[in-house]
């Protein structure tokens, strides 16, 4: 008699272990959508926003307009590197074929 009881006390530990495990994951899943849903809208309402930096055009056949890129690197570098780190960074990104 004790052997059934015993295992029948194991089971209903097993189940409210996987009861526990179960509420744990439900309340992870809650802030996970959550923090993806801010997420979401901090994108949607960036998006409506004007772009800071001037918007990166498209000259001719698929030749990148580095205008944009000079006005910022005329404020983050030296004269002498105006000139070669805009190609430089488009070179990176994969900009100049």
């Amino acid at each position: 008699m004790e052997t059934p009881l015993k295992n029948l006390r194991e089971k209903e530990k097993e189940y409210n272990d996987l009861e526990a495990l179960k509420h744990t994951l439900i309340v992870k899943e809650r802030n996970s959508k959550e923090g993806l849903q801010d997420t979401q809208k901090e994108l949607v309402n960036s998006l409506k926003e004007p772009p800071r930096v001037g918007q990166i055009g498209v000259n001719g056949m698929r030749e990148l307009d580095n205008r944009p890129f000079h006005k910022v690197m005329k404020r983050n570098y030296d004269e002498s590197e105006v000139d070669e780190k805009p190609t430089e960074l488009m070179l990176i990104m994969g900009g100049i074929p």
